[in-house]
């Protein structure tokens, strides 16, 4: 989502999703037009196995991420987006419990 949010292009363009799906589970993302820090921190979590792939919370910490934008009358994009990228991973790894962290993480991401 945010290589597409910045480029305007799908990380691993277009076509049948058979064509899409081997450009993913070999590791032919096409980050060109992103700044070298967010490339590397978008091909990362690209990584074809799963095992390889930073966590949100390994993403947050990246120098990339940890740019804040300011917008009137709400939060950071970057903020909602690691929130929201915390819930997902903790629900991926089946940790139990995502719910009852979603206010908490709300109120993170609206600071």
């Amino acid at each position: 989502v945010l290589a597409h949010a910045t480029t305007g292009r799908f990380p691993f363009g277009e076509g049948p999703p058979e064509v899409l799906a081997y450009r993913a589970s070999h590791g032919k993302a096409e980050l060109h037009g992103l700044p070298a820090d967010l490339a590397e921190a978008v091909a990362a979590a690209l990584a074809p196995v799963p095992g390889d792939r930073p966590t949100a919370v390994e993403l947050s910490r990246t120098s990339a991420l940890r740019r804040t934008t300011s917008v009137a009358d709400g939060p950071a994009p970057g903020k909602v987006i690691i929130a929201l990228a915390a819930l997902a991973q903790e629900t991926a790894d089946l940790g139990g419990g995502a719910d009852r962290h979603l206010s908490r993480r709300t109120d993170v991401a609206t600071r």
